[in-house]
């Protein structure tokens, strides 16, 4: 094997990505990969993610977009004793593909176009060889040794989960028509996604849960498929009986179960934030990329996005800039990568706050009652520095609802309480 410039350590979306788009630009790429294309699509579910058109856009621009958008908005529902409705239309259509078929596809597409693999688990000892044979090593994958080479940053990062985490997907659904993606509340209690999703065998549907630890749905993280498969697909089918009638209706009970015991998924993630470069022993930088970088909880649906948007960042990066890939140039693909993920990852954090925070709250209620305010937070979810500019501070979410001629009745009560503790402080003193 010849040396190439660059060594891209993972086969996940934003590895791939970063392949594709420097091989598009001609620059000689190495991708090491755990997994064979084959192995990929024989493994178990890593994942429901969603492709926001942010992603879709990059998809198309590399050549890569096999699957046709199929969800034209959001449905979000809310479940209080008067339930709230927000449709929020997007802009361009999202859609969700198995990431073992998505990874596959896109890894046979790297090397129909010439690009050269090497098949095998990295760790991080490795790494010192690695930078050896290439002029850069990009690492987009988050396991093992791999992460202990990044700093964490605990100003952004998380101690805990604030979600148990049960995805898989679903034979026996019907799916809306025309296709919405359900964002499903039980505030204090969970959410539940529902999404058409493209697999193997054609269209399906994920059910996402994300159970508040501690809550009435740790039921459906207590059941393992493959202990009882029964008692769990009556589990599911039980906490979507209890809280989501509008789902509850277009599920055919003769035919609802999980499609395999491959195809879910259950565990916790605990949002953190690492350095996205390193020093190695021999002098030499590595940049990390995706969840290496930046691990957020999946509620708000960042993950493809902010992997994608690093391996374009990175990679243009390496096209603008050939002088040295040194910790100058880390330093600034650092920068601009957070640039993104950086309010990706504040506002993820704050929609995933238990109770929820009191502008969010009256966020959703004008959202239900103002169709513009709708359309715009959801077509946000790809623009998510969008949706923390509104919720970033007490005062920029009631000043965006008095504009819009809306109420901010939490909001409100939140100021007012903060001025009056102010106020108190001072008197004290």
């Amino acid at each position: 094997m010849a040396n190439s410039r660059i060594g891209v350590v993972g086969s996940g979306p934003g590895g791939l990505h970063l392949g594709l788009f420097l091989q598009k630009h001609g620059v000689t790429t190495t991708l090491y990969s755990e997994r064979t294309a084959d192995q990929i699509r024989a493994s178990k579910l890593p994942n429901t993610a969603i492709h926001w058109w942010n992603v879709r856009k990059r998809e198309a621009e590399l050549g890569v977009d096999h699957w046709e958008g199929g969800q034209i908005g959001n449905n979000i529902w809310v479940g209080l004793p008067d339930p709230l409705v927000i449709k929020g239309h997007f802009s361009a259509k999202s859609n969700i593909v198995d990431n073992r078929l998505y990874c596959a596809t896109l890894l046979e597409d790297y090397i129909k176009r010439g690009g050269d693999v090497v098949y095998g688990a990295i760790q991080a000892e490795a790494l010192v060889g690695l930078s050896e044979k290439h002029e850069l090593v990009v690492i987009s994958s988050g396991k093992g040794s791999l992460t202990e080479l990044f700093p964490r940053i605990p100003e952004f990062s998380l101690t805990a989960p604030k979600r148990r985490l049960c995805t898989g997907i679903y034979r026996g659904i019907t799916n809306p028509q025309p296709e919405y993606l359900g964002v499903n509340m039980v505030p204090g209690t969970g959410e539940l996604y529902e999404m058409p999703f493209i697999t193997f065998d054609g269209k399906h549907t994920a059910l996402f849960f994300f159970v508040v630890p501690g809550g009435p749905w740790e039921t459906v993280m207590a059941t393992r498929y493959e202990d009882n498969p029964k008692k769990f697909n009556d589990t599911v089918l039980g906490i979507v009986s209890a809280h989501f009638p509008h789902i509850r209706e277009r599920i055919r009970t003769s035919e609802f179960g999980l499609r395999s015991a491959l195809d879910y998924l259950q565990g916790a993630i605990t949002p953190t934030v690492r350095r996205a470069y390193a020093k190695l022993a021999n002098g030499k930088h590595v940049v990390a990329i995706g969840d290496l970088h930046c691990t957020n909880d999946p509620l708000m649906g960042q993950g493809v996005g902010c992997a994608t948007n690093g391996a374009f960042v990175v990679g243009q990066a390496i096209l603008d800039d050939g002088l040295a890939f040194d910790e100058r140039f880390c330093t600034l693909v650092e920068e601009k990568m957070w640039s993104w993920t950086r309010d990706a990852t504040a506002w993820n954090n704050h929609m995933i706050q238990v109770p929820p925070a009191p502008n969010t709250v009256d966020l959703i209620i004008a959202a239900a009652k103002n169709q513009t305010l709708a359309d715009a937070f959801c077509d946000n979810f790809a623009a998510p520095s969008k949706n923390w500019n509104a919720l970033a501070s007490l005062e920029r979410s009631r000043n965006l609802l008095r504009v819009l001629g809306m109420d901010s009745p939490f909001t409100d009560a939140a100021l007012a309480s903060t001025a009056g503790a102010a106020d108190s402080k001072r008197s004290v003193q």
